[in-house]
Order: structure tokens, then C-alpha cells, then sequence
């Protein structure tokens, strides 16, 4: 029985770390995206319009000091009306002949920010559904019951009962992380935040 419970165990436990780590992957990319079209678009305005792009880097700078306040699965969302904000700011930047090319390129740089947001909305949502939490629990759970029930009582095997068992605790806790992106956070999402404050002139947060 527990080797049936263990193979069950891994494969299941296997997919759902793939299937996490491809949506959190994706994440990571479409948060360096947003982060980038942010930046090119100061740079852009600053080129521009210098007075316009002073206000657009307040406009900013409260944007993303607002988006700190969130997880990254709910991020896109409640970011919302604060990048209405902006958006209707940017709606508002007047158009000047001889820098046409200019302003076609700073409006690109909007739409890739709305298309990085529209993503990060569909992907703002857990990939294991309730059920299947419950099966990998359940057969974690019976896995380590059948562990302790198999020890012989020396020291050597205890060890390694309790070794397996913090290992699939390790592995539920690594797919929960993965699961609403909080894995490694600070690296790809609070850093990724710190480098718009730096190339838009404003103090970090």
C-alpha cells in the first residue's frame, strides 16, 4: 500500500508542481513586461513632453506604491482604478506634428501595458481548484501515516521517516507558493517594482 501511495503521491504532486510552474513562469514574464512598458513609456514622455511626463511619473509613483499593498495574484485587479487613472491621463497628451513617430511609440507603450495587465487578470486566479488540494492532501497525508506505521523503532530509520515526511510537507508547501505566486517574491516582484521608482526620478519605496 504505500508504495502504491507514494508513486500516486509523486505523480500527482509532480504534475501539479509543472502545472504551477508554468503559470508562475509566466507570470514572472509578464510582470518584467508591464515593468519595462512603464519605463519606456516615462522615457518616451520625458522626451516628448517634459511638463507632461513630471505629472505621469506622480501618476506613477502612486500606482505602484498602491500595487505593494497586494499579493501578486490579486494584483492586476486591484490595481484597477489606479491605472484607469493613468490611462485616462495618457489619453490626454496632446499631439504634436513633428513628433508623431514619438507619440505612436508612446502609445504602443500603453497597449503593452494593458495587454500585460489583461494577462496577469486571467492568470489572477489559483490553478488547483479545492478538490484537487484535497486529493494531494489526502494521500500526503496517508503516505506519511503509512511511513510511521513501518518504523522498526532504531534510531537510523526514525530518521529517515521523519526526513520523507518533512519532505512532503516541503513539497505541499513549495506548490502553494507556486500556486498564488508567492515563491521568490521578493526577487522577481518587489525588485521588479524598485526599478520603476528608480528610472522614473522617484525615491523607492
Amino acid at each position: 500500500i504505500l508504495t502504491v501511495i507514494a508513486f500516486l503521491f509523486g505523480i500527482i504532486a509532480g504534475f501539479y508542481i509543472v502545472v504551477t510552474t508554468t503559470d508562475y513562469n509566466s507570470v514572472k514574464n509578464i510582470l518584467a513586461t508591464e515593468a519595462a512598458g512603464w519605463i519606456s513609456l516615462y522615457q518616451n514622455v520625458l522626451i516628448y513632453d517634459k511638463q507632461f511626463a513630471e505629472r505621469l511619473s506622480l501618476l506613477i509613483d502612486e500606482f505602484t506604491r498602491y500595487a505593494f499593498d497586494f499579493e501578486i495574484i490579486d494584483y492586476a485587479k486591484s490595481t484597477n482604478d489606479k491605472f484607469k487613472s493613468v490611462e485616462t491621463f495618457m489619453v490626454e497628451l496632446p499631439y504634436k506634428e513633428n513628433w508623431a513617430t514619438l507619440h505612436g511609440v508612446i502609445r504602443g507603450n500603453v497597449d503593452t501595458i494593458i495587454s500585460a495587465r489583461q494577462q496577469l487578470t486571467v492568470l489572477g486566479t489559483k490553478c488547483l481548484s479545492a478538490f484537487q488540494w484535497i486529493i494531494l492532501w489526502a494521500l500526503a497525508i496517508s503516505f506519511i501515516f503509512s511511513l510511521y506505521g513501518l518504523r522498526s523503532g532504531e534510531l537510523f530509520f526514525d530518521l529517515v521517516t521523519v526526513v520523507i515526511s518533512s519532505s512532503a510537507i516541503l513539497i505541499l508547501m513549495l506548490i502553494r507558493d507556486l500556486d498564488i505566486y508567492v515563491w521568490n517574491e521578493k526577487t522577481f516582484c518587489f525588485d521588479v517594482l524598485e526599478n520603476i521608482f528608480k528610472s522614473t526620478g522617484q525615491l523607492p519605496y
